[in-house]
């Protein structure tokens, strides 16, 4: 049985779907699956504590995506990253369309925190997380060594892309693992080097 990683971007206070992934749970007992969340604000705890299970895997997706993330100094972004802990985040960050700016990145490094990055990403070249998951593509791919289901709470196809995550496991099953659990150091960017 591959490995398989579920993902989902831009949770956030309003925007979960959690019952879609509570059925999910429910059907299937091993399943995990990893959140990246905006918090727009901090002053939510019950919000953070609805998503707190043992299957879900909370990573902070910065406070927003109109962009305000991107001119963060070094500090800011320091603070705004460690503000997620006394929620009970992994040590992981997600950079909103993958935009990396160089102080945050330094940031998580120090920290000694993964990225979630995109293999394709020109940036990622010159400047790397020293442990990442590389994501490939949007929706339900099976590769070679493992499967991924990536996508965002509030495309339009969410359904389709989780019936096809169903029909998968009711014919292949799945190792379910969180993101934080195959992080690497020796991550491939070379997209050419995954098999389909």
């Amino acid at each position: 049985m591959k490995p398989i990683i579920v993902q989902y971007d831009d949770i956030y206070l309003g925007n979960t779907k959690l019952e879609v992934f509570e059925e999910l749970k429910k059907e299937f007992p091993n399943f995990k699956v990893t959140f990246f969340v905006i918090m727009y604000d901090f002053n939510t705890p019950e919000f953070i504590q609805s998503l707190k299970k043992d299957w879900i895997e909370l990573v902070y997706h910065a406070g927003e995506h109109q962009g305000d993330w991107l001119k963060w100094t070094k500090e800011q972004a320091r603070e705004n990253i460690l503000k997620c802990q006394k929620y009970g985040f992994v040590t992981g960050f997600k950079f909103p369309g993958w935009r990396i700016t160089k102080p945050t990145l330094e940031v998580i490094n120090e920290l000694g925190y993964w990225d979630c990055i995109c293999g394709t990403e020109p940036m990622l070249r010159e400047i790397r997380p020293n442990k990442a998951w590389v994501t490939r593509h949007l929706g339900f791919n099976e590769y070679k060594d493992y499967a991924e289901m990536y996508g965002h709470i509030q495309e339009p196809d969410f359904t389709d892309n989780i019936n096809k995550l169903k029909i998968y496991l009711r014919n292949k099953g799945g190792d379910f693992k969180f993101i934080s659990e195959v992080v690497s150091e020796n991550y491939i960017l070379d997209e050419s080097k995954i098999k389909k």
